[in-house]
């Protein structure tokens, strides 16, 4: 659980056993939208799979600006040094909603920032 700016704290995913550590915060611009959302990245841990050996999970809370949750979804798989890397997640912004479409298994998460479900 995290907590920014005295909002509720949020949960984060954990992936093996680690625990999660935040590694940036991005919020909006003064000149943005009242409804540009924040984005804190975190690692969620490590995973070891048959094809890369051990990646690092880092995933994505996406925060309407009263800090409340929108949505949590993966930002990048990250190899050990000296493996190749994996693709990253495209993100595909829209005035009400972003789309996150995993390349490895073609899914794609749909987090609306009206905060609907």
């Amino acid at each position: 659980m995290v907590s920014i700016a005295n909002s509720d704290p949020l949960p984060l995913h954990t992936e093996g056993s680690s625990a999660p550590a935040m590694e940036v915060f991005y919020s909006p611009s003064l000149h943005a939208p009242v409804t540009q959302p924040s984005v804190l990245v975190y690692q969620a841990g490590t995973v070891s799979t048959p094809a890369t050996g051990n990646q690092t999970i880092e995933r994505a809370l996406i925060m309407d600006p009263n800090h409340q949750l929108l949505g949590d979804a993966l930002w990048a798989q990250r190899p050990a040094d000296g493996q190749k890397p994996l693709p990253l997640p495209v993100w595909h912004w829209s005035s009400y909603k972003v789309e996150i479409e995993d390349p490895t298994t073609n899914q794609v998460q749909t987090i609306l920032l009206t905060g609907q479900k």
